[in-house]
């Protein structure tokens, strides 16, 4: 599981902020965790109705990682963050469906259907 929060600029490609992580084994039981930052925006792809960047997208990052324990991430990574603003595969605009809502990490990919959101600020 990923979590964080943070902003990003794609008339003056920057992003900041960060956040945490958390491994789990098979059982549930945390196995390893620890920090991220970002580093680098890379691009963001909106989706949605009319293209509109605040109904969802598809954001690529940089970050860097420190953790500890088993299979933790560390170093600098490549971050896929997807947003569909539609939590469940039953109900969607057009053109539907998207794939869900997740966060991918070589080599974890966290699905998080209606849990990943990108607000717009104008």
């Amino acid at each position: 599981m990923i979590t964080g929060s943070g902003s990003f600029d794609v008339s003056h490609p920057c992003i900041s902020r960060g956040g945490g992580y958390t491994i789990l084994d098979t059982d549930g039981t945390v196995v390893g965790s620890g920090t991220w930052t970002a580093t680098k925006f890379v691009s963001f792809d909106p989706m949605g109705p009319g293209k509109s960047p605040g109904e969802g997208g598809r954001l690529e990052l940089k970050a860097l990682f420190d953790g500890t324990g088993t299979g933790v991430l560390n170093g600098l990574k490549q971050v896929v963050v997807q947003c569909s603003m539609w939590g469940d595969d039953k109900v969607g605009p057009p053109g539907y469906p998207w794939p869900s809502d997740f966060v991918t990490v070589d080599p974890y990919t966290d699905y998080s259907p209606g849990a990943v959101m990108f607000n717009l600020n104008q």
